[in-house]
């Protein structure tokens, strides 16, 4: 298998996921848990060449979900997860609850942002009236000290 179709395999990439499908993943296995059943997100985000990949295998025959050609996918948009549940019912209703539409019978494990809602979402830096602003860090910033340091070597320049 070449080094690209390895990453087209590998577990799902959600850090470049809308801000609603961020929220929703981080989340959904605890909620789920608490309702009875339990889910795997087997794909978030895709690039381009992982949708080419995964497009070539479904024409192979060789997957038993639907595919979108590349350029096409609401995945490549960070807009879809696609999720294994153990019980599809009480997904899609918890799910489409929250706003996002379902794939159907034919495609059981998809779930996405309808159209138009993504321009309705609150943007990343917008917060709730009287809550105190939260600092946004890098994905990779995750520690205490590492916001420490984070913030030290951004810090604004003092002139003596």
């Amino acid at each position: 298998m070449a080094v690209k179709e390895a990453a087209a395999v590998a577990g799902p990439n959600l850090t470049k996921l809308h801000p609603k499908l961020k929220t929703i993943s981080r989340n959904l296995f605890r909620v789920a848990k608490a309702l009875g059943f339990q889910v795997r997100i087997t794909s978030g985000y895709r690039s381009y060449a992982q949708q080419n990949y995964l497009y070539r295998q479904y024409q192979a025959g060789l997957s038993n979900y639907p595919v979108n050609p590349p350029g096409t996918s609401k995945h490549e948009k960070g807009m879809a997860l696609d999720i294994l549940s153990t019980n599809t019912e009480a997904l899609v209703s918890l799910l489409t609850s929250v706003g996002l539409s379902w794939g159907g019978p034919s495609d059981a494990i998809h779930f996405e942002i309808p159209s138009g809602q993504a321009a309705k979402s609150p943007r990343l830096n917008e917060r709730p009236p009287g809550k105190a602003p939260v600092k946004a860090y890098p994905d990779n910033v995750k520690s205490a000290w590492a916001r420490e340091y984070y913030d030290f070597l951004n810090r604004p320049p003092v002139f003596l």
